[in-house]
Formats: C-alpha cells, structure tokens, sequence
C-alpha cells in the first residue's frame, strides 16, 4: 500500500528533487547547443564539447564502482551539487576548455543521478512497493521533464538575452541537492521517530 508513503514528508521532497533534476535536464539538453553558441561563436569546441556528455555518462558510472562504500544518500548530494558547479561554468568566460569542463561535470554528474534515482526510493522511502512508489512520482517528474524546455525558452524570448535561460536553468540545479539532502533529513526525523 502507497498511501503511509504519501503521509511521509520525505516523498514530496523526494519527488520535488527529482522534478528538479527532470526539469533541468530536459531544458538544459534541448537548449544546450543554442546556449552554448550564443556564448562562444566557435562551432566547433561548441559540437566538440557536447559530445563529451556520453562518454563523461559512462566514465563517472563506471568510477562509482571503486566506491563500493558510498551510500545512495552520500552519492545524491555529491552528484546533485555537480549540477550547480557545472552551469556556474556557463558565467565564466568561454573558452574551449570551459565548455568542455561544463559537458564532462555535466555528463559525469547525470550518469551518477540517474542511478541515484533509481536507488533512492528505497533507500530514503521504503523496500516495498517501488513500482507504485515509482509510478506516482513520474507523473509530475514527466510533467516537469516536457514543460522546462518551452517554459525556458519562452523565458529566454522574453529576457532577450541567453543569462536569463541560464538563470532558469541554474535555480533547477540549485534545487535538485537542496530538496534531496532536505528528504534525507525528513527520512532521518522519519527514522527517528517520537
């Protein structure tokens, strides 16, 4: 039964991280070659750059296994504070290597998440019920993932400028590990109990 779930704080601030992150990764990916050549005019480390996500994906998946130790909850916060590192490097000035950095922490740091994602209901919610916990949480998570690219691109219209997708896109980031470590912290007064 899902309903003790739904009583539990912890799965909407599970849900609102994950939303976070939908929303970032989809409005940052449909957005990211536009973004990126508005801020340097050199195509090619622009395309250079980008292909770097995959491989950074697949690089950081297979570093976690040498740490065999690390808990899901440690690996969210670590991985989810990568997003915000990484579109900070869209402020600064742009450069081959700039772009290249913001892909590889990019990349690195989604591969990670994605496992996190998939770890983290039972970990932080319960062992019981993790398709239906699962299920209820992708509905706003899809909702997210399909309205961030419009909703950033008709912000970037209406600012004129590519600084106010990157803000947009930034805010996303912050919140995806400050509403995951604040489930951590529900889970823990959870655990607690009275």
């Amino acid at each position: 039964h899902v309903l003790p779930i739904l009583r539990n704080p912890g799965f909407y601030l599970l849900t609102a991280s994950f939303c976070a992150y939908m929303a970032m990764f989809s409005g940052f990916t449909y957005h990211i070659y536009p973004l990126l050549l508005a801020l340097s005019a050199d195509t090619q480390s622009v395309v250079f750059a980008i292909a770097l996500i995959g491989p950074a994906q697949v690089a950081a998946r297979i570093l976690i296994l040498l740490f065999k130790q690390i808990t899901i909850k440690r690996l969210g916060l670590l991985t989810g504070l990568a997003f915000p590192l990484a579109i900070l490097l869209l402020k600064t000035p742009p450069s081959a290597f700039t772009l290249a950095a913001l892909c590889v922490l990019y990349g690195g740091a989604n591969g990670i998440f994605t496992i996190v994602r998939g770890m983290a209901v039972p970990e932080l919610l319960s062992r019981h019920n993790y398709g239906k916990i699962n299920g209820v949480m992708l509905i706003p998570m899809s909702l997210a993932r399909a309205l961030a690219p419009w909703a950033i691109a008709a912000y970037w219209t209406h600012s004129g400028t590519p600084e106010g997708a990157i803000h947009v896109i930034l805010i996303l980031a912050i919140l995806v590990p400050v509403l995951f470590g604040l489930a951590i912290k529900a889970n823990r007064i959870r655990e607690a109990g009275p």
